[in-house]
């Protein structure tokens, strides 16, 4: 009997422990930590990041088809309707009027058949990565190389069904006879007229979009010549008609935030020179070591025909991701990131990826994001939806005390 008892006065301590326990975590470490942790939950804010890029337009140059003397008769810049006069030349040389047949520049194009064989090598190469992986069942470089596979395989399809015409040709201006020795250059089209050109009127095209580096693109020095009423040589540019209804940016971003913009953004805003454009993300690709976002702006900024290079913010609209408070985020080792509690309320330190951050919260990456060692990408596991997060993580580091 006495055994008996003792065992249900036993059993009768576990339940009551347990049960102490449970209203410890559920109502008293409520309060005390309410002000300590929250947690990590969907919400919606405004990305807003800066990247540096190259305008793309959609233009034709026109070039002069004798030699003589030009006068212009627009201003630069200036809209013009189609067969508008644009200038006015005056033949010195009639009888070597005879138009020239013009080679198109087609170096880039050449350059699909050695880009399409260098994709094939890189992808039979990551399949046998993969393979190993699989093999070595290495979890997290299996996901790794499947996701460099899905680039590769994406970039070959968009060089091998590119459909994308080439508008920025060039062409012989057209000419109205007046007499024997003076002719009108008229607009084949509508469209902002310029004078200026910088020589990457036909390797900046959508046509090329797939086949350029546009990192080395842009650190070359870009100068523009402008033409000016005067002589003119046969075969030497005139004018350029630029379409102002449509343009393009092709933003240089980092490789990892590739998969932000493919997959989760379609609009965005962009931020030039203090004034807010509407844009829509046309693509988003592997480009060497970097990533190329591709917007569609259909609102012309200041002199944006003259422009090559820009560098300003783009805001996305209602983005969507893990809203956390800014003073969780702490730098600890050189790594940003934030204290987590974890099974059995052990306290971890994990790394973060922050996509925009506002007043006193910050939208960062959820699950894993990744980073560059040594020329390597590695992937980083990160927090997760309903994470519970230490708010103020400079506190916590230096006290060490929750």
């Amino acid at each position: 009997m006495a055994i008996k008892n003792k065992f249900k006065f036993i059993r009768f301590i576990v339940i009551v422990a347990i049960i102490f326990y449970f209203i410890y975590y559920l109502f008293i470490s409520y309060f005390v930590k309410q002000d300590k942790t929250f947690i990590a939950k969907y919400d919606l804010m405004y990305l807003e990041n800066e990247y540096h890029g190259l305008i793309i337009r959609n233009e034709k140059t026109f070039f002069s088809d004798i030699n003589g003397t030009i006068e212009y008769k627009i201003n630069d810049g200036e809209v013009v309707k189609k067969g508008q006069i644009i200038a006015e030349i005056e033949s010195l040389n009639k009888e070597k009027n005879e138009t020239d047949d013009i080679k198109l520049d087609t170096n880039f194009e050449n350059r699909k058949p050695e880009m399409l064989k260098e994709l094939d090598d890189n992808i039979e190469k990551i399949k046998s990565k993969i393979v190993k992986a699989v093999n070595d069942n290495e979890v997290t470089e299996i996901s790794i190389l499947e996701e460099k596979l899905r680039l590769k395989l994406d970039l070959k399809d968009k060089l091998t069904n590119n459909k994308i015409k080439n508008f920025n040709l060039e062409e012989i201006s057209n000419r109205n006879d007046v007499n024997e020795s003076s002719n009108y250059f008229y607009s084949n089209y509508s469209g902002i007229v310029s004078k200026k050109f910088d020589g990457l009127e036909k390797t900046l095209t959508m046509s090329n979009l797939y086949l350029l580096d546009y990192n080395k693109i842009y650190k070359e020095n870009i100068n523009s010549i402008t033409k000016n009423s005067g002589s003119i040589q046969k075969n030497e540019n005139v004018y350029r008609i630029i379409d102002n209804y449509s343009y393009y940016i092709a933003y240089i971003i980092p490789f990892e935030d590739i998969r932000l913009f493919k997959n989760n953004l379609k609009n965005v805003k962009v931020e030039i020179e203090g004034i807010m454009y509407s844009a829509s993300v046309y693509d988003c690709f592997e480009n060497n070591t970097d990533g190329i976002l591709v917007l569609e702006l259909n609102q012309t900024f200041d002199n944006f025909y003259l422009s090559r290079k820009v560098e300003n913010k783009i805001v996305s609209d209602k983005f969507k991701g893990l809203k956390i408070y800014n003073d969780a985020i702490v730098i600890k080792d050189g790594i940003k990131g934030v204290y987590k509690i974890g099974i059995g309320f052990d306290i971890e330190f994990v790394p973060v990826k922050v996509l925009s951050s506002a007043d006193k919260f910050s939208i960062v990456e959820e699950n894993y994001f990744y980073i560059y060692e040594n020329d390597n990408r590695k992937k980083v596991m990160t927090i997760n939806v309903n994470d519970e997060i230490v708010k103020n993580g400079d506190e916590y580091m230096n006290q060490n005390d929750f």
